[in-house]
């Protein structure tokens, strides 16, 4: 029930044993790797030494899909398991063997896939119920909605406001001319549905004064026939945008007896990401890498083993007071407290080289969320 003594590690290790080493302290995972561009920038190494790269942006971006696979089964083929059902085990080591990756990839995508498509659909059919909608005032009419009218007539659709008087109207566009006909297709509590037929070279000077009226004119000149035409067609793909979008669900149901080996993949991928983020850390040479970082003085013994197995060059330090800061913090606990780590941590962890606390707060931590 304390904090763990930590020793700064300095490490030189063969470059083509390199990915080999990490994937073995990751599996020990004791070791803290820190920044060595402070210290290598300016120093007389700087010309030797450069920084490893590495593929994080892509791990990350494959994590995401995978995790977005996953959460997309449980929406649409939701798992039923007991509340406190136990996690499947593996070997540690099987969390870094790439077996499968890339197949889980490539269901995850076409996962995906298949839920942008429904989203593509889901867009599709507001449009088509909002042609609907706006079709609902014209059914009256028998002329097509695409006319442009005869050869020396055209046709203007629209809406007045409802307040508006037609008398008026009419009046003030026979002043324009004699000839022309408005006429009410449909009326609602905001607007009347209106069509006017006048001769074609005075349709500037009669949309000009209906404009003095509140008129709009209508969006629905694009398409083609009546408009119980139109409302059928659009009744017809409302009912093939439903079928897709069924068989694009059900493609995802399929797809539900690969979950777990998708949660799999999600996890070898975050061992990976975790390698990649350590080897970003690294700097070296065209033979060799270095790295630094932290160990529990309890483990020193343990990974002396791994580094002389790998034939490594290392050093371990005890920390200077001056080095405190820097040094990163493990929490040693028994079962009774070990549980309150989580707690501990939402908070802030204590300095290195103070005391730890859970020992101290347990009862009123057990207290309290007890009541809780």
């Amino acid at each position: 029930m304390a904090i763990l003594k930590m020793k700064k590690l300095r490490l030189m290790a063969v470059r083509s044993r390199k990915d080999e080493l990490l994937r073995e302290l990751i599996r020990h995972g004791c070791v803290e790797f820190s920044e060595l561009e402070d210290q290598i920038q300016g120093s007389d190494v700087e010309s030797i030494l450069s920084r490893e790269s590495s593929d994080v942006a892509t791990l990350k971006s494959q994590l995401t899909s995978l995790n977005h696979a996953i959460a997309l089964l449980d929406t649409y083929a939701p798992k039923k398991g007991k509340l406190l059902s136990a996690k499947p085990e593996l070997e540690d080591m099987a969390f870094l063997d790439d077996t499968g990756l890339t197949g889980a990839l490539k269901f995850a995508g076409a996962i995906e896939g298949y839920d942008a498509r429904i989203k593509r659909i889901s867009a599709e059919e507001s449009r088509q119920r909002s042609i609907i909608d706006s079709l609902q005032p014209w059914l009256g009419l028998d002329l097509p909605l695409n006319t442009e009218g005869t050869e020396r007539c055209g046709v203007l659709m629209g809406t007045l406001p409802v307040k508006t008087a037609l008398a008026d109207v009419q009046a003030a566009l026979s002043e324009v001319d004699e000839e022309s006909e408005l006429f009410q297709v449909n009326e609602d509590k905001r607007d009347r549905y209106v069509l006017l037929v006048a001769m074609k070279e005075t349709i500037p000077a009669m949309q000009e004064c209906l404009r003095g009226f509140g008129f709009t004119a209508s969006a629905l000149g694009s398409m083609k026939g009546t408009a119980r035409e139109c409302l059928s067609a659009a009744g017809e793909a409302l009912k093939e945008l439903a079928a897709e979008k069924e068989a694009c669900a059900q493609s995802i149901v399929a797809e539900a007896v690969r979950r777990d080996e998708l949660k799999l993949a999600a996890d070898r991928v975050s061992t990976k990401i975790a390698l990649a983020e350590a080897d970003e850390k690294l700097y070296g040479t065209e033979s060799t890498v270095v790295m630094e970082g932290w160990i529990p003085e309890e483990k020193e013994q343990e990974l002396i083993q791994v580094f002389d197995a790998f034939g490594c060059a290392y050093e371990t330090l005890t920390p200077a007071v001056e080095e405190y800061p820097e040094v990163p913090v493990k929490l040693k606990n028994n079962k009774i407290t070990n549980g309150l780590n989580m707690v501990t941590e939402m908070y802030s962890l204590p300095a290195y080289g103070t005391l730890d606390p859970n020992p101290l707060m347990a009862p009123f931590f057990i207290l309290f969320y007890g009541l809780m």
